[in-house]
């Protein structure tokens, strides 16, 4: 459902093109077929594979991905709407959308405001991390290294995720 809703909102003009005809859709004997558009409204292909084909980054999107903002916040997409023409993602928390003034804080991001995303949390992490309680100091080939001299790693799923800049902003130290 999210990523209709997200084909909807992204490709509402080139869906218009094809009901125009003014497409690549090519139905006649010998011809090609239909364009992607076609096959996704003929219900050929199903969304995810609407979406690889025609090269979108959020061909994985789904309720439950996992994001991490340009502004270093890691947040959960919980909906998607568009507002005047801008597609939003909704997440499950608010996170700061600039850099310059991190007063302005939303639950709604743009899309243009994401620096990666993934529906497995470890993915996201980065060094500096607090991960599953864990400060990670380094990231070899997928085994997140945590401890003083660096030779234990996390086991597992990442349940749990602080970054690194949430933790330097937000922790009070003696």
């Amino acid at each position: 459902m999210l990523k209709e809703r997200y084909i909807k909102y992204k490709y509402e003009k080139e869906f218009a093109e094809h009901f125009k005809d003014n497409c690549d859709c090519d139905l006649t004997d010998g011809g090609k077929g239909s364009c992607f558009y076609g096959q996704y409204l003929e219900k050929s292909i199903d969304a995810e594979e609407f979406l690889k084909a025609i090269g979108d980054e959020y061909y994985d999107l789904q309720y439950g991905t996992f994001i991490r903002t340009i502004t270093d916040d890691v947040a959960v997409v919980i909906g998607v709407i568009k507002i005047a023409g801008v597609i939003y993602l909704k997440l499950d928390r608010e996170v700061i959308l600039d850099k310059k003034d991190i007063s302005k804080k939303s639950n709604l991001l743009p899309c243009d405001k994401i620096r990666t995303h993934s529906n497995i949390l470890k993915e996201l992490v980065q060094i500096g991390d607090i991960a599953n309680g864990n400060q990670i100091i380094d990231i070899k080939d997928g085994i997140l290294f945590y401890g003083h001299w660096g030779n234990e790693h996390i086991i597992g799923e990442v349940k749990e995720l602080l970054t690194r800049n949430n933790y330097d902003s937000k922790v009070v130290l003696s």
